[in-house]
């Protein structure tokens, strides 16, 4: 995925436990991509999986320039030609792999990922 340092689970209030299976393979081959939603009091986390190329690929979904969500509608992370990840709000686009801005007001930064493992066609929270 990335260099950048990932979130586990065990560090998001109100977040399934590690170990915890968060969606299976299939979901993900049929959906494309699932939104992750936990609040814990006042304090909420929002972040992402995708499925791309075969890869699974997750991330927090708040785009560093201003720390808004990346989708608008419904977990829609790729831009229209479905290579990049791209925040609606100001357009900076997104390298899947490494989270890397490319474009945009925040180029040279990157998203956060989340550590998950793939374990018997389950995506799990680590």
């Amino acid at each position: 995925m990335t260099d950048q340092t990932s979130i586990s689970f065990k560090d998001i209030a109100g977040g399934p436990s590690v170990g915890a299976v968060l969606c299976t393979l299939q979901d993900l081959k049929d959906k494309g991509a699932i939104e992750l939603f936990y609040r814990a009091d006042s304090k909420l986390f929002i972040g992402f999986i995708q499925w791309l190329d075969g890869a699974v690929i997750a991330y927090k979904n708040s785009c560093p320039h201003t720390g808004t969500p990346l989708n608008l509608y419904g977990p829609q992370f790729l831009d229209a030609s479905g290579k990049y990840f791209q925040c609606y709000t100001h357009g900076a686009q997104f390298e899947p792999s490494s989270g890397l801005c490319i474009s945009g007001p925040c180029k040279g930064q990157h998203l956060t990922p989340l550590s998950i493992n793939i374990i018997d066609e389950k995506v799990v929270a680590a």
